[in-house]
């Protein structure tokens, strides 16, 4: 009798996460698209493509909900939260892509190539160049979300530098997909 039910129990159970991870209650959203996953699990594979879709958008969503509810890492030589340097501060050297590849852009939909979808991602880069964490400040579209968090990580740079140091520096990018990316 629940089998029937679960679909739409996951869709109200993803709302909640969602409206939780909007308003910031990070620990709130983690437990939501916890068990968002657990229902989806517990449902078996789905002929429904959005079932699979709306797992794989929990499972990104519930690991940034769980990074941005874990404290501040702590730096070994001071003891204290390590210092993340921005574009405010006009004494640091931003870092420079060595390696930036974005993924393709290859929607379900054929119409969706003809459309222009814009979002934005913050990373922060550490004082090797990589990327430590990746955020969507505003989504760019459901199915290309995912795999645009997961080439995030995979980014290199030259890291920024204060003072000829390198340092750990947050970096906003626009994002862009669709018909005028061609």
């Amino acid at each position: 009798m629940r089998r029937p039910l679960l679909p739409e129990i996951v869709k109200e159970w993803y709302a909640k996460a969602r409206d939780a991870f909007a308003r910031k209650d990070m620990p709130a959203a983690a437990t939501g698209f916890d068990r968002v996953v657990l229902l989806l699990d517990e449902m078996g594979p789905s002929a429904d493509q959005g079932m699979a879709d709306l797992r794989t958008l929990a499972v990104g969503f519930r690991d940034l909900s769980k990074v941005a509810a874990a404290p501040p890492p702590v730096s070994q030589s001071t003891q204290g939260p390590v210092r993340i340097y921005d574009t405010s501060d006009a004494d640091v050297t931003p870092p420079v892509p060595i390696s930036r590849v974005m993924p393709e852009w290859r929607p379900g939909n054929p119409a969706l190539l003809r459309q222009n979808f814009r979002g934005s991602l913050e990373i922060v880069i550490d004082e090797k160049g990589k990327v430590v964490s990746e955020a969507l400040t505003t989504a760019v579209h459901p199915s290309y979300d995912p795999f645009l968090l997961k080439a995030a990580m995979e980014w290199t740079f030259q890291p920024a530098k204060k003072n000829g140091t390198p340092v750990r520096y947050r970096y906003s990018l626009a994002i862009s997909v669709g018909a005028a990316i061609r």
